[in-house]
Protein backbone atom coordinates (compact mmCIF):
# COMPACT_ATOMS: atom_id res chain seq x y z
CA UNK A 1 0.00 0.00 0.00
CA UNK A 2 1.11 3.55 -0.66
CA UNK A 3 1.46 6.08 2.06
CA UNK A 4 -1.56 8.17 2.96
CA UNK A 5 -1.33 11.93 2.84
CA UNK A 6 -3.55 14.16 4.89
CA UNK A 7 -5.14 16.96 2.94
CA UNK A 8 -5.14 20.14 4.98
CA UNK A 9 -7.52 22.79 3.76
CA UNK A 10 -6.35 26.34 4.23
CA UNK A 11 -8.46 28.50 6.49
CA UNK A 12 -8.95 31.22 3.87
CA UNK A 13 -9.43 31.04 0.14
CA UNK A 14 -10.20 33.42 -2.68
CA UNK A 15 -13.56 32.99 -4.39
CA UNK A 16 -14.46 34.54 -7.73
CA UNK A 17 -17.99 35.90 -7.55
CA UNK A 18 -20.43 35.86 -10.50
CA UNK A 19 -19.81 39.63 -10.78
CA UNK A 20 -16.12 38.95 -11.63
CA UNK A 21 -15.12 40.42 -8.28
CA UNK A 22 -13.47 38.47 -5.47
CA UNK A 23 -14.27 37.45 -1.90
CA UNK A 24 -12.04 36.11 0.83
CA UNK A 25 -13.79 33.03 2.20
CA UNK A 26 -13.29 31.63 5.71
CA UNK A 27 -13.46 27.83 5.53
CA UNK A 28 -13.73 27.62 9.32
CA UNK A 29 -16.90 29.74 9.57
CA UNK A 30 -18.10 28.93 6.03
CA UNK A 31 -18.73 32.63 5.36
CA UNK A 32 -17.00 35.56 3.72
CA UNK A 33 -14.45 37.17 6.03
CA UNK A 34 -15.29 40.31 7.98
CA UNK A 35 -12.07 42.07 8.96
CA UNK A 36 -11.94 45.42 10.76
CA UNK A 37 -15.70 45.79 10.28
CA UNK A 38 -15.23 45.35 6.53
CA UNK A 39 -16.83 42.54 4.53
CA UNK A 40 -14.11 41.16 2.27
CA UNK A 41 -16.33 40.71 -0.77
CA UNK A 42 -16.65 42.61 -4.02
CA UNK A 43 -12.89 43.13 -4.16
CA UNK A 44 -10.46 43.35 -7.04
CA UNK A 45 -8.22 40.31 -7.34
CA UNK A 46 -5.28 42.35 -6.09
CA UNK A 47 -7.21 43.54 -2.99
CA UNK A 48 -8.42 40.00 -2.26
CA UNK A 49 -4.91 38.56 -2.59
CA UNK A 50 -3.49 41.20 -0.25
CA UNK A 51 -6.23 40.55 2.34
CA UNK A 52 -5.70 36.79 2.04
CA UNK A 53 -1.97 37.18 2.63
CA UNK A 54 -2.52 39.34 5.73
CA UNK A 55 -5.14 37.01 7.21
CA UNK A 56 -3.01 33.93 6.58
CA UNK A 57 -0.03 35.58 8.27
CA UNK A 58 -2.15 36.53 11.31
CA UNK A 59 -3.34 32.92 11.67
CA UNK A 60 0.21 31.58 11.22
CA UNK A 61 1.59 33.91 13.91
CA UNK A 62 -1.22 33.04 16.32
CA UNK A 63 -0.54 29.33 15.86
CA UNK A 64 3.19 29.83 16.46
CA UNK A 65 2.48 31.85 19.62
CA UNK A 66 0.06 29.21 20.87
CA UNK A 67 2.69 26.49 20.37
CA UNK A 68 5.33 28.63 22.09
CA UNK A 69 3.09 29.18 25.11
CA UNK A 70 2.16 25.49 25.30
CA UNK A 71 5.84 24.54 25.21
CA UNK A 72 6.63 27.10 27.92
CA UNK A 73 3.79 25.77 30.08
CA UNK A 74 4.96 22.16 29.66
CA UNK A 75 8.51 23.06 30.64
CA UNK A 76 7.34 25.00 33.72
CA UNK A 77 5.02 22.12 34.72
CA UNK A 78 7.95 19.70 34.47
CA UNK A 79 10.12 21.86 36.75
Amino acid sequence: MGKTEAIVKERFELVLEPTDLWSVWDNETDQPVVFANQLLAGLSKREAEAAHQILSEIVRKRELEKKRLEKKKRSSDAA
